[in-house]
């Protein structure tokens, strides 16, 4: 690498020889440089160092040549498929290390317990889907890794298109998981109304920071669905609980439906933690990923319909 050497020509002055094993950083001084400073004068090995004058305070400003290094074998070019499987470990390594960041940021950050439990405790599922029928739904919470004391949650009934004392009793309580305990069940009595069977409402975790885990009930009667679209509804029910869009694309465009389609937004809802804008956002990038896939009214038409009970939808729209 070039360096800008500075030599104050003062602190030279001292020596009162310039030999010619003086260096400066370990870079012998050259005479090759002293057609380029006419301020002072380079003597042979023995000979006095002498300034021109008024240009004592001046500096000797030195550009050495880079040193010609080896090929470090660690710049071997790699072959084609190793240097794919390279790039792609170190994409891993730079997401697990943005995560670890994060986390430690969120720790940091909390004076309680609390940022602690809440990676700990959350709901074994993030979609439950019930028959119209159902008069009690189970609803499991579990303990996602151990820890050597007791653990506490909270958790609230949230209206969706289903609402409370209409089509499900509001209900609202806290938890408790021993230090043995890996799972409790709470429960959630429905209540069965003919007027309309495909609803939903939310079940959330939650502490003094605000909501951090969400459930999705799903009442439905999906007798009349096809067996293809009962499959890729089972599919997309499936997926994990921070899925992306992308991902819910994926399983979807082999049959895009208005049924698929609006199991795809209880999947993305149920990520979205209870946020309506959130919810709306990540509604909205799935319209716009499935339009190839399907007439835009009917979709249209099911998005408005699925989000009818939010007021944000009248900005959107």
């Amino acid at each position: 690498m070039m360096r800008l050497m500075v030599l104050p020509i003062l602190n030279a002055c001292q020596f009162g020889k310039f030999p010619s094993n003086v260096t400066t950083a370990g870079i012998p001084l050259s005479t090759d440089i002293r057609s380029s400073y006419p301020y002072f004068s380079i003597p042979s090995e023995g000979e006095p160092f002498h300034f021109a004058e008024g240009r004592a305070n001046d500096l000797l400003f030195m550009h050495p040549h880079s040193p010609g290094l080896p090929l470090d074998v660690l710049n071997v070019q790699l072959p084609p498929e190793e240097e794919s499987q390279a790039i792609a470990f170190g994409r891993q390594l730079s997401e697990m290390s943005d995560e670890f960041e994060s986390d430690h940021t969120n720790a940091c950050r909390s004076r309680s317990n609390s940022t602690d439990e809440r990676k700990i405790v959350q709901f074994k599922k993030h979609i439950i889907h019930v028959p119209t029928t159902c008069a009690l739904v189970q609803i499991p919470i579990i303990r996602t890794r151990a820890a050597d004391r007791v653990v506490n949650a909270r958790w609230r009934t949230c209206d969706k298109s289903a609402k409370a004392g209409l089509h499900y009793v509001k209900s609202e309580g806290s938890i408790s998981l021993a230090q043995d305990e890996e799972e409790k069940t709470i429960e959630i009595a429905i209540i069965r109304n003919l007027d309309r069977s495909d609803i939903h409402f939310a079940v959330e975790l939650f502490d003094a920071e605000g909501t951090f885990n969400t459930l999705v009930i799903y009442i439905r009667d999906d007798s009349n669905l096809y067996p293809e679209e009962k499959q890729i509804v089972q599919n997309i029910f499936n997926c994990g609980h921070r899925i992306s869009v992308s991902e819910i694309v994926t399983r979807l465009s082999d049959k895009v439906t208005p049924n698929t389609f609006k199991a795809a937004l209880l999947c993305l809802s149920s990520c979205a933690d209870s946020m309506p804008t959130k919810e709306l956002a990540l509604g909205a990038e799935l319209l716009n990923q499935t339009t190839p896939y399907a007439s835009l009214r009917t979709l249209t038409s099911v998005f408005c319909d699925f989000f009818s009970y939010l007021p944000e939808l009248e900005d959107l729209v």
